[in-house]
């Protein structure tokens, strides 16, 4: 396995994350899966898949970005499940900052009435702790992070950043095929741009139809399509690298025309996570 500083951070992280996660009002246990619990897959690009058990499941939804923040401060929050107050189970992708981006936190919460069917749908799964629940609520910690609401334009422009990391991450383990499947997926969502009415709350959650491109067809000129699709260029890894450099810009430069001045917590993570991508992607 590989030695190196972006390792040790991972290790690191884990550590840190596993233990401040022991002071999670109803955490009973704590599992990892993912690559990084198997020692054959893990590699420097891998993050953290974790998930709780949960006594108390409302404390512990309550409780989390408090208990975080020990860990350090919270750079982003991507919410992975719509809000849903008789929800038993919770999921989000967590960013903190001076972290490799490569080393996202998909953190989950799950009420122990449910754990069996979260026990037979991951295998290689690890058990990091088990233990009494604590049942003391904790105050909510102030929300710094960037934690844009469910279905909002702002959701939206996150998803697609991690997924252009993700992007990465396929293009440094030279899984290619993976990487045609994120830039196709990155075209479509350009188009869903496009699509898009401007509320500045909502962005549709809905993948578009046949009808949708139809539509989109008619409401573009020929120059416009055709420019759209001179951006989608898969021959070879440097120009698939380039195309979802360019699109991923597009994205952002659509759902806020002003991020590159904006001298916010949002416009700066906007800048460092594009910055990111093309730097990894190494374009000469």
């Amino acid at each position: 396995m590989e030695n190196d500083s972006l390792l040790s951070g991972l290790d690191h992280l884990l550590a840190r994350v596993s233990a401040a996660l022991r002071g999670l009002p109803g955490a009973q246990a704590l599992y990892l899966f993912g690559s990084a619990a198997d020692p054959a897959r893990k590699d420097r690009y891998s993050d953290l898949d974790l998930r709780v058990i949960s006594s108390r499941f409302e404390l512990s939804r309550a409780a989390w970005p408090a208990v975080l923040s020990r860990v350090g401060k919270l750079a982003l929050v991507f919410q992975l499940d719509p809000d849903d107050p008789a929800a038993q189970e919770t999921a989000f992708t967590l960013g903190f900052e001076g972290q490799s981006l490569y080393h996202k936190v998909d953190f989950g919460i799950t009420d122990w009435r449910l754990a069996d069917g979260f026990f037979h749908q991951l295998a290689g799964k690890v058990l990091l702790w088990q233990q009494g629940a604590l049942v003391e609520p904790l105050e909510e910690a102030p929300r710094t992070a960037w934690r844009p609401a469910w279905n909002s334009p702002g959701h939206f422009l996150l998803g697609e950043l991690l997924s252009s990391v993700r992007y990465v991450k396929a293009r440094k383990r030279r899984q290619h095929l993976a990487c045609w499947r994120f830039l196709s997926a990155k075209f479509n969502a350009l188009l869903r741009c496009y699509h898009w009415n401007r509320d500045p709350l909502h962005f549709p959650e809905a993948a578009m139809n046949t009808w949708d491109f139809i539509a989109l067809d008619r409401q573009l000129s020929e120059d416009e399509r055709l420019g759209l699709l001179s951006g989608l260029k898969a021959a070879s890894p440097p120009e698939m690298d380039r195309s979802l450099i360019e699109i991923t810009g597009r994205i952002a430069a659509l759902i806020d025309p002003d991020y590159p001045k904006k001298d916010t917590h949002q416009g700066r993570l906007v800048r460092e996570m594009l910055r990111f991508i093309q730097n990894e992607l190494v374009i000469d």
